[in-house]
């Protein structure tokens, strides 16, 4: 049996080859969404090297107390990094949320951000969550999955019960930071509050822009106990 279904994603791989999310070219080997050259050239940031003095940090300074700030890459237009993020979000390319993530976190734990590393570890990690209404339309959350990743190679337990979405917002794209921040108030709640009282909670996106969206929910945690906040993307918006 294991033979001839062998045999047949073969066949499938022949015809039907997975291509790179970045570049589509074909996938080789022990390649997974993304081809070697591709990931080697990926934008990385670099940021869990200054985790308290970057670009993400700024976005928050004067509007919520975050602790650490980080992204895995740099997002600009017109670049492998997007192609990731739109295969991510409207091409039901989960995985690649999966597969940022636990590279990431790998790269994290070996940073130092374990229980006894430099920078210490976190206590939950807590994806930023869409409406039940669209994700049904969607199929998943984006940001579960790369929160999902997180937790494999930080080896920290996802908590996805806390914070929960109780408005449908409208799109955010073409709205100014000021705008996105009105549309994102009351837009969130929390459950299981006692879960996160005098706890060190890093909170998830997939990208970073205005960081509106994250502000709002950054401001809730802590209003409802939490010790300390720190976020984590898998792309900031670069200037």
């Amino acid at each position: 049996m294991k033979v001839a279904q062998k045999i047949w994603q073969d066949l499938l791989s022949l015809f039907y080859p997975d291509l790179c999310l970045a570049c589509k070219e074909v996938l080789v080997g022990n390649e997974n969404c993304i081809c070697t050259n591709c990931l080697y050239e990926l934008p990385k940031t670099d940021y869990h090297r200054i985790p308290q003095q970057n670009e993400v940090c700024t976005k928050f300074w004067g509007k919520v107390p975050i602790h650490y700030g980080l992204a895995y890459l740099f997002f600009r237009k017109s670049t492998a990094v997007q192609q990731l993020m739109f295969a991510l979000k409207y091409q039901g390319q989960a995985d690649v949320g999966l597969f940022l993530g636990e590279l990431f976190g790998r790269e994290l734990y070996k940073a130092g951000f374990t229980q006894q590393g430099e920078y210490g570890t976190f206590d939950a990690i807590l994806p930023i969550p869409l409406h039940p209404r669209k994700e049904a339309k969607r199929g998943y959350n984006q940001s579960a999955y790369f929160a999902q990743g997180l937790s494999a190679g930080l080896q920290v337990a996802v908590r996805a019960d806390i914070l929960v979405r109780k408005i449908e917002t409208q799109t955010q794209t073409q709205k100014d930071r000021l705008q996105r921040f009105e549309n994102m108030k009351s837009v969130f709640a929390i459950e299981n509050r006692e879960s996160i009282v005098g706890k060190h909670l890093l909170l998830v996106d997939d990208v970073i822009t205005t960081g509106a969206t994250l502000e709002s929910a950054l401001h809730l945690l802590l209003e409802n106990g939490a010790a300390k906040v720190s976020v984590g993307a898998i792309a900031v918006a670069a200037r």
